[in-house]
């Protein structure tokens, strides 16, 4: 290289060095932009600690915003996303609990004049049960105002006695009888307001399925 040469080279490195060194300092002196509680406009090449939770946005050498940094969640924020959260599960669970109970409903029976057969069966079963429990009280009852009756006449103390012990017994079994009557009619409303809600549910997915055939059909004529 001669000498010539060596004055033209040398400098041009030079200028090219100090350009890239240039660009990667002014792409380095980016600033940041944020606006403090009190309403105040802040500019800096670095963000103070009091200012690490607001809403911030980083500049470039032009002043013009290249990445935007959100403001920290609130502690408030964050419990109301924490129970929005579980609400969101909650309805997740729900709705995969119908879903689940919806397959059910669909694979027990076959037709609505299923559903309402087997349910006309087992509300038969209750009342038959019902009246029968029905019957053994009123006779327990029964039984337990005749030995009432006895033990006003009676004059023996071991009479009294006898006739005391078999009142308290039959008092207790008229009570269980009460207690299986009251339980028989619960179970009876029970089982006639699920039926009303079944019969109810499968009618709205049978015309849901009704519906989207029909809709299946149209689309492929």
């Amino acid at each position: 290289m001669n000498t010539t040469t060596r004055h033209i080279f040398w400098p041009t490195c030079m200028l090219l060095c100090m350009l890239c060194l240039y660009t990667t300092l002014a792409q380095a002196a980016g600033m940041y932009r944020w606006v403090d509680e009190d309403g105040r406009v802040h500019y800096s090449y670095t963000v103070p600690a009091e200012a690490s939770r607001l809403e911030r946005t980083q500049l470039d050498e032009q002043a013009l915003p290249v990445q935007k940094t959100a403001a920290a969640k609130t502690k408030e924020q964050l419990a109301e996303e924490k129970w929005l959260e579980a609400l969101r599960q909650k309805y997740r669970k729900q709705k995969a609990k119908q879903r689940a109970a919806d397959l059910r409903l669909l694979s027990a029976y076959s037709d609505v004049e299923q559903l309402d057969n087997s349910y006309a069966s087992r509300l038969k079963m209750l009342s038959d049960n019902k009246q029968q429990v029905e019957l053994l009280h009123d006779k327990m009852q029964s039984e337990l105002d005749d030995l009432k009756q006895q033990l006003e006449k009676a004059q023996e103390a071991d009479t009294i006695q006898r006739l005391e012990k078999f009142i308290t017994k039959k008092q207790q079994g008229l009570n269980d009888y009460a207690h299986a009557l009251s339980q028989s009619i619960s179970e009876k409303q029970r089982v006639e307001a699920q039926y009303t809600r079944q019969r109810k549910r499968f009618l709205e997915l049978t015309a849901e399925a009704e519906k989207e055939a029909a809709e299946e059909r149209a689309k492929n004529n």
